[in-house]
C-alpha cells in the first residue's frame, strides 16, 4: 500500500467495502474494485480477498485481531470502530506493531484527522462523517461534496504539519 500511495500522490482509489463475504469479494474485483475492505478479519474471508489479487483490508480492534490480520498477510489493517480508543488507542498499538499498516475507521473526521496521522496512521477511512445516511437518502451531494472538501483540506494540512 506504501509503493502505492507513493507512485500515485493524489490520485483517487475505488474500492469495495463494506465486504463481507467471498461472493462479495469476488463481484466486487470482478467490478474494478482497486481494494476490499472488510470490517472484521475471518480467515476464509481473507483468504477470498486476498485471492482477487486486490489490496486487501480487514478489520481489527484488538491486538489479538490485529496479529491474526497480520499472520493472514493482509495489507492494511482497519482498525474498526476507531472512535471506541481514539488516535491514543492507535497509538498504543504502535508499540507492539510499530510497522503495521494501520487504517483507522469510523471516527475520522476532519477535526481528527492530523491527529490520526500523528498517531501512526498509514491512511484514515472516512465513513459516515463523509457521506451519512440521510445526506445520501437526500441525494445532498452538495452536502457531501462540502465534507468531501472538509476531508481533503484537512488532509492537506496535515501532511504539511
Amino acid at each position: 500500500m506504501r509503493e502505492l500511495v507513493a507512485r500515485h500522490g493524489d490520485s483517487a482509489y475505488v474500492g469495495a467495502g463494506t465486504v463481507t463475504t467471498a461472493a462479495q469479494a469476488e463481484q466486487a474485483a470482478d467490478a474494478g474494485a482497486e481494494f476490499l475492505v472488510s470490517p472484521g478479519t475471518l480467515p476464509s474471508l481473507a483468504e477470498a480477498m486476498r485471492a482477487t489479487g486486490r489490496v486487501t483490508m480487514t478489520g481489527a480492534l484488538t491486538p489479538s485481531e490485529v496479529m491474526l490480520a497480520l499472520e493472514l498477510g493482509v495489507d492494511v489493517v482497519k482498525i474498526f470502530p476507531a472512535s471506541l480508543g481514539g488516535p491514543g488507542f492507535l497509538g498504543a498499538l504502535r508499540g507492539p506493531f510499530p510497522d503495521a499498516p494501520l487504517m483507522p475507521t469510523g471516527g475520522v473526521t476532519p477535526d481528527n484527522v492530523a491527529d490520526w496521522f500523528a498517531a501512526g496512521a498509514l491512511a484514515v477511512g472516512a465513513g459516515g462523517d463523509l457521506a451519512s445516511s440521510a445526506l445520501l437518502a437526500a441525494s445532498d451531494w452538495d452536502a457531501i461534496e462540502q465534507r468531501a472538501v472538509r476531508f481533503a483540506e484537512a488532509l492537506r494540512a496535515a501532511r504539511t504539519a
